[in-house]
């Protein structure tokens, strides 16, 4: 028994080294290239496999794809060959600007056939030209209706709406790193769903202007209340909702609210905006109105 249970987690060990390397073939699909400038490239500039797996021809490894992810963004920007492969056997980071800016369609497509690291440095490069909000409106929202209205099928594992929602989130934590708070007061996003991307790029975005921000998601019966009542440094509460019930107590609380989007509660008072790029700037009033109101008072 024993000896069947080793012998199975051998082969196991053996096939997921087999599955974390990749095809000629493979890799060709995935960058969109003919497999013969893939054996030209690895001939000429040493971008080949790295990998053997037992009994098998040689395969690429995952830094082998980066490098070669590398290669072929730099030479559709027209970097000359012998540079773009010097770039890429340093590992080099590719600037944004030379790095592919795909539409909506483009990255539904991507976040179908492409890895992780991929769809990091393609939104990674809009967000640099564009900044966090206008990415996640004019590329990733697209590319979910895209991704939600394809008949397709997917392989096991492998989710592109989760892909990308991951790839972006990625990106909104190293802004998160880099903010350096300058506004006083901070604010609450709350989102719907497991997964609130959208509350994530707004809170992100807040931060892209010195705005100390945090998100939160509903109860789990669909309900959402005021998480920030008590909290000092609170100045405002933002509420991202669609068909979610909103449930306060003014008198508890006193920072600012502001739903986004469609509500039920009609007669809830507070700032009231329809989209999530009208959010920005009208929390950004808000903050305002509030320190001019403070230095008043002082």
């Amino acid at each position: 028994m024993s000896s069947q249970r080793d012998g199975g987690t051998s082969n196991g060990g053996e096939r997921a080294a087999v599955e974390a390397h990749l095809t000629v073939a493979a890799v060709a699909a995935r960058l969109g290239v003919a497999a013969s400038t893939l054996r030209t490239w690895d001939r000429r500039y040493g971008l080949g496999p790295s990998g053997r797996a037992a009994g098998s021809h040689r395969r690429y490894s995952q830094e082998d794809l980066a490098r070669l992810e590398t290669m072929r963004a730099l030479t559709e920007r027209g970097v000359a060959l012998g540079d773009a492969a010097r770039m890429a056997q340093q590992s080099a980071p590719v600037p944004d600007a030379l790095v592919e800016d795909l539409d909506a369609l483009s990255l539904a497509a991507a976040a179908i056939d492409s890895g992780h690291d991929r769809l990091v440095t393609v939104l990674r490069a809009s967000v640099g030209r564009r900044g966090l909000l206008e990415t996640y409106l004019s590329r990733v929202e697209p590319a979910f209706g895209i991704l939600a209205d394809a008949e397709r099928s997917d392989v096991p594992g492998h989710e592109p709406e989760v892909a990308v929602t991951a790839a972006m989130l990625e990106i909104v934590r190293e802004h998160a790193a880099l903010a350096a708070p300058s506004v006083d007061g901070e604010v609450l996003v709350v989102g719907e769903g497991r997964f609130p991307l959208s509350a994530h790029v707004l809170a992100g975005a807040l931060g892209e202007h010195g705005v100390r921000a945090r998100v939160a998601r509903p109860r789990a019966d669909g309900a959402s209340t005021h998480h920030g009542c008590g909290r000092a440094a609170l100045a405002i509460e933002i509420h991202v909702v669609g068909g979610t019930r909103v449930e306060v107590n003014r008198d508890e609380c006193e920072h600012d609210l502001m739903l986004v989007g469609s509500h039920a509660d009609s007669g809830v008072v507070a700032h009231r905006v329809r989209t999530l790029s009208a959010a920005l700037p009208e929390a950004l009033d808000v903050l305002a109105s509030r320190a001019s109101a403070g230095e008043g008072e002082a």
